[in-house]
């Protein structure tokens, strides 16, 4: 597979690589394609692992004191 040609295994490389890029689904908040093996599978999308860490908040307790 590799060649004499250091820079013309970079060029295949490269374009394996941005084949495989453009076969992933891409995340519905940052747009990037998901590389992971695991995302979060949403109505109209997914999301990538980064984005779900991102978007996670505490819920505050309630004034009083009583749970949702």
């Amino acid at each position: 597979m590799w060649a004499a040609d250091p820079y013309a295994d970079w060029l295949r490389k490269d374009s394996a690589d941005a084949q495989w890029l453009d076969s992933r689904p891409e995340c519905v908040c940052c747009g990037e394609p998901i590389q992971d093996e695991q995302a979060l599978e949403l109505e109209d999308g997914w999301m990538c692992l980064a984005c779900v860490r991102h978007n996670i908040r505490d819920i505050p307790e309630k004034e009083d004191g009583y749970g949702y």
